[in-house]
C-alpha cells in the first residue's frame, strides 16, 4: 500500500472513532441511556419517601403529607412501575415504593 492511501485510511478510522465517541457522550448527556433516567428517577424515590415519613412515618395516611410530595412521589412510583401505583397515591402503593423507608415492611 502507498503511503499517501495509508494515512488517508488511518485518518479516516480516527474520525470514525472519534464520532463514536462523540454520539456516546452525547447520549450520557441528553439522558438517552435508559439507566440514567432510572438512576434519576431512584434518587428522586429515596428522596421523596424521606420527605413523605416525615409527615406519615407509619406510611398509613396519605392525607397527612403536603400536597406535592404526595403528588411527585405518586408520578415517581408510576414511573419506576411499582405494583399498585396507577393513578392517585395510595397508601399501598406507598408501602411498596417506600419499602425502606416504612416500617412492617421489606
Amino acid at each position: 500500500m502507498k503511503k499517501g492511501v495509508s494515512l488517508a485510511i488511518n485518518q479516516l478510522i480516527l474520525l470514525i472513532i472519534a464520532v463514536v465517541v462523540l454520539l456516546v457522550a452525547l447520549g450520557i448527556v441528553a439522558g438517552q441511556f435508559p439507566i440514567i433516567n432510572e438512576i434519576k428517577l431512584k434518587q428522586q424515590k429515596v428522596s421523596l419517601c424521606n420527605a413523605y415519613t416525615k409527615g406519615d412515618p407509619e406510611c398509613e395516611d396519605v392525607g397527612q403529607v403536603e400536597d406535592d410530595i404526595v403528588e411527585k412521589l405518586g408520578e415517581v412510583c408510576q414511573q419506576l412501575k411499582y405494583p399498585g401505583c396507577s393513578g392517585s397515591l395510595s397508601v399501598d402503593c406507598v408501602r411498596k415504593c417506600c419499602d425502606f423507608a416504612c416500617p412492617g415492611t421489606e
